[in-house]
């Protein structure tokens, strides 16, 4: 039975590349169950992916008039006119205008009770979809425990699958934070965890949370038993960061040659190695675990235009260095012309693992092209060439990228359950960084 994740290991999940949101999330599609949802959720999100005119629309499948249910002066239809100006507001306060936001008008409490009225939903969230071209869909939790929220998922998820491009599924937790119990959490490698940094947003988050005055004071009076968002239930929407669950894209396959081709293509460093500071204090860093280490025989995966080459050659009398697309390698074999002791060679790793034996092999910022069957099978291969006392040099990117099949904590975790196989593996070293991992592992 998979182990359930908790509210401590949300909190180590790695964190979004908040530059990087306009192109990894692109335009979203909130689903809230009720007005206040989209503010205690995604409230920074929505305001992030807004700096970067990112287009970003909200549905309200309820107005909320279920919250004060014995109010005299607030009927349901009074209330949920009010709940609907609070959320309009609310929106305009995250930068969402009027027309980006839909109400459905669902009944509270009662959403989608029937089969038909599921499909008739999820049809119109789907042409919307279609129409708005959207790439990314937020909605609850698939488990959190509150019906209408568990009801909004069904019907996002089913929207999806209406359609004939892929979106990517984002989800949000709620009422699992204060209301759930260990079967309501994700379990582990069900979806994939991440943080996102709102501290630049999170003041103005908040105001667009108080913006529901009916849900946050006492502006209705006459009700006592109805709903108030009290510190207690906030306090886990009012933290620097926000949590959402990833689903990756069911169609990620490894990347191939032609991927890697076209990408060198239009552009020789496509990332930025050899001119990135980030690059480089992570190349400085790595050094620092291989320090007092030297090999014979070395060999890096994935070595690209070089950049790192030459702090792995500090280490070891002779280094392979190998990648999959020629222009890279033209760039490697020039910024390394001095190094007499290193190797540059075209390989296709899903195809051909250079013949060792080798007592240092490295794989970083690669794995995650791979899909968890090639990625296993390069396992194998390092392991089958790598010698008795040698070490492995895993390091990866950990925010989530759209296009890569795995995500760089996929990579690292699945070499760790990969080495529980009876092989012996020891971590020798290792270092986090909040955007990247490095794990040096010695071969027993």
């Amino acid at each position: 039975m998979s182990k359930s994740i908790n509210f401590e290991e949300l909190n180590k999940a790695p964190l979004l590349a908040v530059e990087q949101l306009y192109i990894q999330v692109g335009p979203s599609l909130i689903l809230a169950p009720h007005p206040d949802d989209e503010a205690l959720a995604c409230g920074g999100m929505i305001q992030l992916l807004k700096s970067q005119d990112v287009p970003v629309f909200v549905i309200f499948m309820t107005s909320g008039s279920a919250s004060h249910p014995n109010s005299k002066t607030h009927p349901k239809n009074v209330l949920a006119d009010l709940r609907e100006a609070e959320a309009l507001d609310s929106c305009r306060i995250l930068g969402v205008p009027f027309p980006d936001v839909s109400f459905l008008r669902q009944p509270d409490s009662q959403l989608g009770i029937t089969h038909e009225e599921v499909e008739n939903l999820a049809q119109h969230i789907a042409n919307f979809i279609e129409e708005n071209e959207i790439a990314s869909i937020f909605m609850p939790w698939r488990r959190d425990p509150h019906k209408d929220h568990l009801k909004t998922y069904e019907i996002g998820k089913r929207a999806t699958e209406m359609l004939e491009k892929e979106i990517e599924l984002i989800e949000y937790p709620v009422w699992l934070y204060k209301n759930s119990t260990e079967n309501d959490w994700p379990k582990e490698a069900e979806v994939e965890s991440f943080k996102l940094d709102i501290t630049e947003v999170l003041e103005n988050k908040r105001n667009a949370i108080y913006a529901h005055k009916s849900q946050t004071s006492s502006l209705i009076s006459d009700d006592p038993e109805g709903f108030i968002l009290n510190d207690d239930l906030m306090s886990p929407f009012l933290r620097e960061h926000e949590i959402f669950f990833f689903t990756p894209l069911e169609s990620n396959k490894s990347l191939d040659k032609e991927y890697f081709d076209n990408l060198y293509a239009e552009n020789p460093d496509p990332w930025n190695l050899a001119t990135s500071e980030y690059e480089k204090e992570k190349y400085i860093r790595i050094n620092t675990l291989l320090t007092d280490l030297h090999f014979k025989r070395g060999l890096e995966l994935g070595c690209s235009v070089g950049a790192q080459t030459s702090y792995l050659a500090k280490h070891t009398e002779n280094l392979l260095a190998v990648d999959i697309n020629e222009i890279a390698l033209e760039s490697a074999r020039k910024r390394n012309a001095n190094l007499p002791n290193v190797i540059f060679e075209e390989v296709d790793l899903q195809y051909h693992f250079p013949n060792g034996p080798f007592d240092f092999i490295s794989m970083c910022e690669m794995g995650y092209y791979l899909s968890k069957d090639a990625l296993k099978k390069l396992f194998q291969d390092i392991d089958k060439n790598l010698s008795e006392e040698g070490y492995f040099l895993l390091v990866h990117w950990t925010p989530y990228v759209r296009d890569f099949p795995l995500t760089g904590r996929q990579v690292h975790q699945m070499f760790k359950e990969f080495i529980k196989e009876d092989i012996q593996y020891v971590l020798a070293s290792q270092y986090k960084h909040e955007r990247y991992e490095a794990l040096l592992f010695r071969k027993n």
